[in-house]
């Protein structure tokens, strides 16, 4: 299975095909006002390149690179994969993801899974105050 076979087994194909169309139409004025904008123009050190960030987003998730599981299996950094229970990827694939990054075999050395109770793909900017601390404990 490539990487993009996964990524695409990873998401709830109910909504996949709505959100490859809705990155697909992805425009910068979509996205004001929502707290990626906000937090973008507060830390930015040129806020203008906001519509620049948007279109490097947009390039990158309709162009997800095909990685094999061999590949991923081979990455030697320790991952931390997070998700929010309400997600549009679903728990059991990032259980298969977790895995082929080395763990779910009680060695915790290699990579965490953090499945964040009553969060969506988008709630999970507001749960700060419960990623800091795992973070910095991994």
């Amino acid at each position: 299975m490539t990487w993009f076979e996964s990524i695409q087994s990873f998401i709830n194909h109910e909504n996949y095909e709505n959100i490859l169309e809705w990155n697909g139409n992805l425009k910068p004025e979509n996205l004001n006002g929502t707290p990626w904008q906000k937090e973008y123009l507060r830390i930015a050190p040129d806020p203008e390149d906001w519509p620049l960030l948007v279109y490097k987003v947009k390039e990158m998730n309709l162009n997800i690179p095909d990685w094999s599981a061999e590949e991923i299996q081979s990455i030697g950094a320790q991952s931390m994969i997070i998700i929010g229970d309400s997600d549009i990827v679903l728990p059991e694939h990032a259980v298969e993801m977790f895995k082929r990054m080395g763990s779910g075999n009680g060695d915790l050395s290699s990579s965490q899974l953090l499945v964040l109770h009553g969060t969506t793909h988008i709630t999970v900017l507001g749960r700060a105050d419960w990623l800091i601390p795992m973070i910095e404990k991994f």
